[in-house]
């Protein structure tokens, strides 16, 4: 990882906060307002004395030109590169950035608008960018967004990440910096449509301040993961978060439906599924968020009326005020032609009341018919929940609770070496198997039995 002192002087908790300058431009960069409430990403109010930090407006790169010019200035930094995205959840289909903020040294903080770019120039960007460590806070949804449009780093160095190695508690961006450097900072756009064109202002000047204090941070966590010795497990922990690939299709994914529990009837379960179907195909060719074509709780309300009576019922439904919204109104042919579709479809091909099986089930399910295996899952759970106490870490950050799992039900064997085998097959890390393994075998050495169930009790299935 990068050699954060040569960045930074000595950083501490108590690095001070000032109204520093860009180092490109030499116009203050942040004004201050009074003191006044804190808003934290997930929307909750928290009282501070701090006073509100006002991020500089800067002006957004959005040609190919504009960026280019940067290009020089980049290349002749290698240190630590701060980066954020904004994204359109909750507005559009495609999970692409639009907006990218940067901040480095040489450069002070870019706005860079991706979507008016072309793939040649972001493609540059890349090969300027990409052997620098990138500073990201919670960095898994911001990569996947950056990866569709070209832009891939070699090293990571996760702010969030690195808070909750050192068990910071709430590890928010805003708390963080609330906690660590003094600064407050509004929260006020992140759920906001940032495919809107032209940005306003204010959100140019939110979005700014994501990055504006994220390499200081960062050297402030690595000092302190440093002076905890816990220094080699972030490390691992970065490239692990940066060789991740996007997550897997779930199979029959339109039963992850809110609600779909209320619906028993074979054929309303396929009028859900080719409702979903529809839904997901048309919001691709829109690029619109599928709940703004129609909503789980639509079709939920249309899938109840089925029974084995013709659905009479459920296209009376469309008619209702809520389906008639002026905005719903353009999509309602597609769902007339689902409800059409399913009545004629044939017993046969109506999909089952279960889906398909998916890993083990809950640990909880496992007493009555696999005493051993969850004996071993209570033991194991306490020995790393002790051990997280201990070292002062969040156990799901030891150790996740599905490999745990996987290790309590099917444990290859008696000794460390045999275990350290299968974790690894789980894909948990060297550091976290080199701390968990030790306290496994010694709260398993009186275990009755290691090894697979018995022939004749099948692995539980959800």
């Amino acid at each position: 990882m990068i050699a954060w002192a040569a960045v930074f002087d000595g950083p501490s908790t108590t690095l001070p906060v000032t109204d520093g300058p860009d180092a490109a431009d030499p116009t203050p960069t942040h004004q201050k307002a009074a003191p006044t409430k804190s808003r934290d990403e997930s929307g909750r109010q928290q009282d501070t004395d701090l006073p509100l930090v006002i991020p500089k407006l800067r002006p957004l790169i959005d040609s190919d030109r504009l960026l280019l010019d940067q290009l020089p200035r980049l290349a002749l930094d290698h240190g630590p590169l701060a980066v954020d995205t904004e994204r359109a959840d909750g507005f559009r289909y495609k999970r692409l950035p639009y907006l990218i903020q940067m901040n480095s040294p040489s450069t002070g903080t870019l706005l860079i608008d991706p979507i008016q770019l072309s793939q040649s120039a972001l493609a540059q960007l890349n090969q300027v960018l990409a052997d620098r460590q990138w500073v990201i806070h919670s960095a898994s949804q911001d990569l996947v967004a950056l990866r569709l449009v070209g832009l891939t780093p070699h090293h990571l160095f996760d702010t969030e990440l690195a808070g909750r190695l050192l068990n910071l508690g709430h590890v928010s961006l805003g708390a963080m910096l609330e906690k660590i450097m003094q600064v407050h900072l509004a929260k006020d756009h992140g759920h906001s449509d940032w495919s809107t064109r032209p940005l306003p202002e204010d959100w140019l000047r939110y979005a700014a301040g994501d990055v504006d204090y994220l390499i200081e941070l960062a050297a402030n966590l690595d000092q302190s993961l440093r002076q905890s010795g816990k220094h080699d497990w972030a490390a691992q922990e970065f490239d692990w978060a940066l060789c991740q690939p996007a997550p897997a299709a779930k199979p029959d994914p339109w039963r992850s439906t809110s609600g779909i529990g209320q619906v028993s009837h074979r054929r309303g379960l396929a009028l859900i599924k080719d409702l979903w179907t529809r839904r997901e195909t048309l919001a691709e060719q829109l690029d619109l968020s599928p709940h703004l074509l129609l909503t789980d709780r639509m079709i939920i309300a249309l899938a109840e009326l089925v029974s084995d009576a013709p659905m009479t019922r459920v296209r009376a439904l469309l008619t209702r005020r809520d389906f008639r919204q002026p905005k719903l109104q353009p999509y309602l042919d597609h769902w007339r032609k689902a409800i059409d579709s399913v009545e004629q479809l044939p017993e046969i091909d109506l999909p089952p009341r279960r889906g398909p099986k998916r890993g083990l089930l809950s640990p909880n399910r496992w007493e009555a018919h696999h005493p051993e295996a969850y004996q071993r899952w209570l033991q194991a759970r306490q020995a790393t929940r002790d051990l997280a106490t201990k070292i002062q870490i969040p156990v799901e950050n030891l150790i996740s609770p599905k490999p745990l799992q996987q290790l309590a039900w099917q444990p290859t064997g008696p000794t460390a070496t045999q275990l350290d085998d299968q974790l690894a097959q789980y894909c948990v890390r060297s550091w976290q198997r080199q701390l968990v393994l030790p306290v496994i075998v010694k709260a398993w050495a009186n275990s009755p039995r290691l090894g697979p169930p018995a022939d004749d009790q099948p692995v539980p299935q959800r």
